[in-house]
């Protein structure tokens, strides 16, 4: 199961978390400055001296051991949980989980001899492996996320896996022919081929994105 996560193997882009962080840091941001212009406009719950001290947690910089980089990220305001960027990043990290396991599945099903530049898992392992080894990190996945404490968040992620399966399964099933429309003019089946291929790459793709994205704002 960690066959991609090891070293020696491209780990991919890891678009998906990055774009989980990266909107998790805007909404962060834009929280922070809401309510710095709530407070100057409204009598604020907090007295002086304790928004003062807030103020000035939400300016220090979060340093990552590994690499030494800083990168500012702001307190969570009062009202938010506390743990909120811990929760968000870990939600980055169960998309690829989810999007490695589809991978695992995907290559079995298509007979995929490579993936990023390396034997395919199904190829080193085989198939039965291969199949238990997405379905452990789907596992692994929804114990993670259950931890998040939040039905909606599970709800929204459960979702993805689901269209992950009928994406595939339209896939498999082909594109949509002449021979299974009847009374359709050429000018319709192109337009139902269309809505076809959108469906199916949002639910093999865009699925994934959107809702962990969305997610991340339910958090």
């Amino acid at each position: 199961a960690s066959y991609f996560f090891e070293e020696g193997h491209d780990g991919g882009k890891k678009v998906r978390p990055m774009m989980v962080l990266l909107l998790s840091r805007a909404m962060a941001l834009h929280s922070t400055s809401s309510s710095t212009d709530m407070n100057t406009n409204t009598d604020s719950q907090l007295n002086q001296q304790q928004h003062q001290q807030h103020q000035h947690q939400s300016q220090q910089l979060s340093t990552d051991d590994n690499n030494k980089q800083q990168y500012y990220i702001p307190t969570p305001q009062i009202w938010q949980r506390q743990d909120l960027f811990q929760a968000q990043r870990r939600l980055a990290e169960i998309s690829e989980m989810i999007h490695t396991a589809s991978l695992f599945h995907d290559d079995v099903i298509d007979g995929s001899d490579t993936r990023r530049g390396s034997p395919s898992v199904h190829k080193v392992f085989g198939n039965k492996m291969a199949i238990l080894a997405g379905d452990y990190l789907l596992a692994r996945a929804s114990i993670f996320l259950a931890r998040l404490r939040d039905v909606e968040v599970v709800e929204t992620m459960s979702t993805i896996i689901e269209h992950l399966v009928r994406g595939e399964v339209m896939q498999m099933k082909g594109t949509i022919t002449s021979s299974t429309t009847s009374n359709t003019s050429a000018t319709d089946l192109g337009k139902e081929r269309l809505i076809q291929y959108l469906r199916k790459n949002f639910y093999k793709t865009a699925s994934l994105m959107a809702n962990s994205c969305k997610s991340a704002a339910i958090l």
